[in-house]
């Protein structure tokens, strides 16, 4: 677990930056095509990846006092093989059809990351913190699902708002 320094990632993604890269508009890779609300107006705009689909510590907790996050983890453990993986290569390349059996774990865990990695999930979370706080803890929560929802519910507000790409 990455422990938390002057070098520690803040800007936890739910979207994968990896994932959003695909969609990138300029030769860096760095600035995608999105909406953008101004009250009344929504408006179509370019933002850059490092500044949506994130939210400050999302994957960041305390162990005995000392902060850590999950972030880089998921980042140097899953994200970045899969970026430099021959699958990805292929697929960016549009070039599916070269697709073999070599290519399916890299492909299941792949969707399996981006499952979990996503609003809906970060959604799902926040609903169960608040649960957990108005009205206890689900019979069926694990001891681990209990102190995580109880650590999430003693935050003033439950966990803190998550900035929007249209945000």
């Amino acid at each position: 677990m990455a422990e938390r320094n002057s070098q520690h990632t803040k800007r936890n993604h739910y979207v994968p930056q990896f994932y959003m890269r695909q969609f990138a508009l300029d030769d860096d890779r760095t600035k995608v095509k999105c909406l953008s609300r101004h009250a009344p107006y929504v408006s179509v705009g370019v933002k850059s990846i490092a500044r949506i689909g994130y939210e400050e510590d999302l994957y960041t907790f305390s162990v005995a006092g000392s902060k850590a996050s999950i972030e880089d983890d998921l980042n140097q453990t899953i994200e970045t093989p899969i970026v430099n993986s021959d699958t990805l290569k292929k697929i960016v390349a549009g070039e599916p059809d070269r697709l073999d059996q070599s290519d399916k774990l890299t492909l299941y865990l792949l969707m399996r990351h981006l499952q979990f990695r996503n609003i809906e999930n970060l959604r799902f979370i926040e609903q169960e913190a608040a649960h957990a706080r108005d009205f206890g803890f689900r019979d069926d929560y694990s001891e681990d699902e209990r102190e995580m929802y109880a650590a999430l519910s003693r935050t003033a507000a439950g966990p803190p708002a998550t900035s929007f790409p249209w945000q």
